[in-house]
């Protein structure tokens, strides 16, 4: 899962909190989830600086069978990999560039736009 801002883009999973982020077809993944958030582990949002309004989105990649793309991504295992600015489109491409190698018939994405304000 990968969310993207106008000022960067953050790998919020897989991290060192959750490595294996595999589940069974028909399963729910929850991040955090009820142990992970007992420790303290939060997803927090922030508008930029001088903003009354932006929007985010998240990026979800689903793969077929027990491929993993946390074993093909670079920065796997590390704990909410992030960049700002220029970089935040290498981190992207660098997120969804092993799917290029994958049949497109083993993986899906959907993304989830949302909107962040201050009234």
């Amino acid at each position: 899962m990968l969310g993207v801002s106008e000022d960067g883009a953050v790998v919020v999973l897989p991290n060192r909190h959750m490595p294996d982020t595999r589940i069974e077809a028909d399963e729910w993944l929850e991040f955090p989830g009820k142990e992970l958030a007992s420790r303290g582990v939060a997803i927090e949002t922030f508008l930029p600086a001088g903003k009354r309004r932006t929007q985010e989105a998240l990026i979800v990649v689903a793969l077929r069978g027990r491929r993993r793309l946390e074993s093909e991504f670079p920065a796997s295992g590390d704990g909410f990999a992030s960049a700002e600015g220029s970089q935040a489109m290498r981190l992207t491409s660098d997120f969804l560039s092993p799917l290029l190698s994958i049949p497109a018939s083993d993986w899906t994405f959907d993304q989830i736009v949302y909107s962040i304000s201050r009234d």
